[in-house]
């Protein structure tokens, strides 16, 4: 034990001072260590290791100069300790030591704090407290805390042992924990007590609890400590004094015990699994001798929640300011509280998403509140401009609002306030959205409904896409129906982190009126003339496209021609999106050749939409643009441009009503002959809008309401005025670097998908990225490649619940797989028909090249509540008759899975009739022994069938009937 523990404590403090700051001038104007100063000037001078000079101000100011000028012109750092007793401020910075002190730093060591650094968790805090009411001799206080860290005996197990390495040995089964368990407990047991009360404050009345029941065991005193660290770190974090007697002891603890025990608690949070229960099983109990504290207000808690109810607390708090539109308040708690690495909310998947989704009301009020007004818009172009400043932004946060709010609610897991939450934001939002389409309907009233030429969507092919065609090169164009420009922001956010070399550029147009695929797909080509007239063709009120000269422009095959004719080269390549990502980079590359335009078109977004799938769907929809983009970049485009047809909006059925009485064609439009103003309505004429179309206009909904069309008002709708159907994106991704091109003969890294048995409600399939083999692929690889599971059938969500196995981890629905690790997926499928579906597995990650990987099984589809059965489109090119149109391939032959011939047709009598009975059995299969193979082995067989089968047996003539469930879902019935 040292002989001199105070002087030590005071050698070492300023020892790492000299080491922090280099030059340290230690201020001591009453001389009250000058003697200890002195002699320690001479150890350093006696020691043949000087870490650094100390220089003691005798008087001379002078001869201290000339002492510390080799130090202060030296090339390297100098470290120097200046002992300017007797000094005080004012004369040092008269003095020139005050170059010393801005070269580094300077301070004065009050005895207290002295004595309280040295002894604090060494000796009981009273015991302090009452030698600090004693004049200050560093000898005599070097002599007093010497004789009380004295171990008596017995407590030898105890000596130098911190809190961590305390709670690790009682929790362990370690030595102390051995002997507390023991025959001789009560030894020790006082001397646990007492080293406790010294290195937390713990006072006797905290272990009454567990002495009730005989002497506390070893994981008794593990719950003590632990317990009484997490009340100090609750009244630490606290903004005012506790209600509880218990913890009142703590406001006068010491604030260097205060956060060793925080410390404590924190390593605890974020310890083991193990730690993590113990922790919560220690909080339980504690927050229940806490009552008082329960009813303190929010504004009253800190940004650490040590106890559940904390959590409780904030989030009510959270939840009605909400509702009382406290936006910045609600921002700011969910900030603090909705973390990923928040400790309560990381098994506790309901409370995460409570906290998440309420932080999604707080984030779209703000938004709503940050947009203002649009009244102050002078022209359309500028009204427009202003929603992609402002606008834009409460549009995105009311979508992802919607998607987690549909997501907790088809699990249950939406309490009765933060339902009420939802439906006052929706109502904030729903009011706001309708005032600024009214206040941009009386802009286009006013100044006319269509923009500046550079804004109009008719212009775009010739303005935007025609000058980034080259010889050679080859742009890619996206043609994304209902692509919002909220969305093409989130988009580009996600790009530019996935190509941070890349030049990527968001504008923007107006979409042509109405705002429906017919008109907003097709003008998409270059249909306009010169003075940019568009000749509209229409029968009976039905938009059916555009003619140029004797060309009707109507579907994508006639798109695809007016582009290629305008863009020029020897082909020009069309893909679906989901049909290109399922490609290899070498297939790609040969189907583009040296096309200078490549069309690729996406429908599922406006086919999920009518379907009432939901932004989900949309959100997947992206990730699917993002790797389409990333893959294109590797086979050699550099320039991609990602543009839409029109927008949309989400509104919820409750607030949206009819405007009017009046019968129309479409909820957000209708085509009349003459032009008539209509209650609630606005109207415009084709030829106003440049249309080659006499005596037509087309009628709309002021603001966000609907027409009468004598069936149900979705949630999702489009064809009108209003900015969200009408602002759509032009995004730019170009590179000037060409990527290498990778040779057909390069291994590849592979993907394995296995079909596993279902897992209570789940699906189950086991995944692995496999590498190509040790030091075949390049080295830049990531650790870890994000993969995507989905399904081709654009009315079908996929749902991932949980990975196990390996060290991969679900994020944002996607799954995040280290290379060679299997691991079991569970998922599960959602859509508005009950049917059954192949699933796909590809790569996410823009980085590397994974051939994507198709199940030969197929999965069951759960109905989805609410969603409609078929597509009810508003206008007719955004209902089955677009997907007929864009269908341009035809789905797998399932049978082809099916090895054995006598099965295949068997399964092809089921698919046509319903059902097989044992004489269809006897008549399609050859021999008794294939039909007792067919029974063996037909549940193998019915994986990879679009449909259930069931099996009935008659237990009476033991008769069996094969029976289907279910429809085939294949792309073929769609088309």
């Amino acid at each position: 034990m040292s002989r001199r523990p105070v002087s030590d404590a005071l050698e070492e403090h300023l020892q790492s001072l000299v080491r922090q700051h280099g030059i340290y001038v230690w201020r001591d104007p009453q001389l009250v260590f000058r003697r200890f100063a002195d002699k320690w000037k001479q150890r350093l001078a006696d020691s043949d290791r000087i870490a650094f000079p100390l220089l003691v101000f005798d008087g001379s100011m002078l001869e201290l100069m000339l002492q510390l000028a080799p130090h202060m012109t030296s090339i390297e750092r100098p470290r120097v300790l200046i002992y300017a007793g007797g000094l005080s401020d004012e004369q040092i910075r008269e003095s020139p030591l005050l170059q010393a002190c801005l070269a580094g730093q300077t301070g004065e060591y009050h005895p207290d704090a002295l004595i309280k650094r040295a002894a604090t968790g060494r000796v009981p805090a009273d015991l302090i407290t009452q030698h600090l009411e004693q004049p200050f001799d560093l000898g005599a206080s070097n002599r007093w805390l010497r004789s009380l860290l004295q171990r008596p005996p017995g407590s030898e197990l105890l000596h130098d042992v911190g809190l961590e390495e305390l709670l690790d040995d009682l929790l362990q089964s370690r030595r102390i924990a051995t002997q507390l368990d023991g025959p001789d407990a009560g030894l020790l047991l006082p001397h646990v007590k007492d080293h406790l009360h010294v290195k937390t404050g713990m006072p006797a009345a905290w272990w009454e609890p567990f002495d009730r029941n005989g002497p506390p065991t070893s994981r008794d005193v593990a719950m003590a400590l632990l317990g009484w660290c997490q009340c100090v770190s609750f009244v630490q974090d606290l903004a005012v004094a506790p209600q509880s007697a218990l913890l009142t002891p703590i406001c006068q603890l010491d604030p260097a015990l205060q956060q060793d025990c925080h410390q404590l608690v924190l390593r605890s949070q974020q310890g083991d699994p193990s730690r993590q229960q113990f922790y919560r099983m220690v909080a339980a109990r504690t927050q229940d001798l806490l009552v008082p504290e329960h009813n303190i207000l929010a504004t009253h808690l800190g940004t650490f929640d040590t106890f559940l109810f904390e959590d409780d607390t904030i989030l009510e708090a959270t939840l009605q300011a909400v509702l009382d539109g406290s936006w910045d308040v609600a921002q700011i708690w969910c900030e603090q509280r909705a973390r990923e690495d928040s400790f309560w909310l990381q098994e506790d998947t309901t409370r995460r998403n409570t906290w998440r989704l309420a932080q999604l009301t707080a984030r779209l009020g703000a938004a709503i509140v940050a947009a203002g007004s649009l009244s102050a818009a002078d022209s359309v172009t500028a009204a427009a401009a202003t929603y992609t400043q402002r606008g834009a932004a409460v549009d995105r946060a009311h979508r992802e609002l919607l998607q987690w709010q549909q997501l907790l609610i088809r699990k249950s897991l939406l309490p009765d306030t933060l339902r009420a939450c939802c439906v006052h934001v929706q109502q904030v939002w729903s009011d706001w959205a309708r005032q600024w389409a009214t206040d941009f309907n009386a802009v286009c009233q006013r100044d006319g409904f269509l923009p500046t030429r550079d804004r109009q969507q008719r212009f775009q092919f010739e303005d935007r896409v025609r000058p980034l065609i080259h010889p050679e090169q080859t742009v890619a164009l996206f043609c994304v129906d209902a692509l919002r420009y909220e969305m093409a922001v989130e988009l580009a956010e996600a790009l530019a982190g996935d190509l941070p070399d890349d030049d990527i550029s968001l504008d923007w147009q107006l979409a042509e009126l109405p705002s429906v695929t017919a008109v907003g797909m097709n003008v998409l080509a270059p249909v306009a003339d010169a003075a940019g007239r568009l000749e509209l063709r229409h029968k009976d009120g039905e938009l059916q496209g555009f003619s140029q000269d004797t060309f009707r422009v109507h579907n994508p095959e006639t798109r695809k021609q007016a582009m290629h004719r305008r863009a020029g080269g020897n082909s020009c390549p069309y893909r679906k999106l989901e049909d290109l990502i399922s490609q290899s980079d070498q297939t790609i590359r040969r189907s583009i050749g040296r096309a200078r335009l490549l069309l690729i078109h996406s429908a599922r977004i406006d086919i999920a939409g009518e379907q009432g799938l939901g932004p989900d769907v949309f959100a997947a929809e992206l990730e699917r643009l993002r790797t389409a983009i990333a893959l294109l970049k590797r086979v050699g485009v550099t320039t991609c441009l990602i543009t839409a047809d029109h927008g949309y909006l989400l509104l919820d059925r409750r607030q949206a009503t009819p405007a009017t009485a009046r019968q129309a064609s479409s909820h957000r439009y209708d085509v009349v002959e003459t032009q008539t103003v209509h209650h609630s309505s606005v109207s415009v004429s084709l030829q106003d809008l440049n249309y080659t179309a006499a005596g037509l206009s087309v009628v709309f909904p002021d603001g966000i309401s609907t027409f009468d069309c004598s069936r149900p008002v979705k949630s999702f709708l489009h064809g009108g005025n209003s900015l969200q159907e009408r602002v759509i994106p032009v995004l730019t991704v170009s590179t000037s670097t060409v990527p290498t091109v990778a040779t057909a003969e390069e291994p590849e890294c592979r993907l394995q998908l296995v079909p596993q048995p279902d897992v209570l409600d789940f699906s189950c399939v086991m995944i692995r990225v496999q590498s190509a083999g040790e030091g075949l692929f390049p080295a830049e690889l990531p650790e870890s490649v994000m993969l995507q599971l989905r399904v081709e059938d654009p009315t079908v969500r996929v749902q991932l619940c949980d990975v196990r196995g390996g060290d991969a981890v679900l994020k944002n629905n996607r799954i995040v797989a280290p290379f060679d690790q299997e691991c079991e997926l569970f998922f599960q499928l959602h859509g508005a028909e009950e049917c059954r579906v192949p699933v796909t597995l590809s790569a996410a990650s823009p980085q590397i090249t994974l051939a994507p990987v198709t199940s030969t099984s197929r999965f069951d589809v759960r109905l989805e509540a609410g969603l409609a059965t078929g597509a009810d489109s508003e206008d007719a090119s955004s209902g089955p008759t677009t997907i007929s149109e864009d269908d341009a391939t035809a789905a797998a032959d399932w049978l082809s899975h099916i090895d054995d011939e006598g099965a295949r047709s068997v399964f092809a009598h089921l698919q046509q009739h319903g059902s097989v009975s044992d004489d269809d059995l006897t008549r399609l299969l050859p021999n008794a022994r294939a039909q007792r193979r067919f029974a063996n082995n037909y549940e193998r067989y019915a994986r990879v069938a679009p449909f259930s089968v069931r099996l009935d047996v008659n237990p009476a003539t033991n008769a069996k009937l094969y029976l289907r469930e279910g429809r085939a879902n294949d792309h073929s019935e769609q088309s």
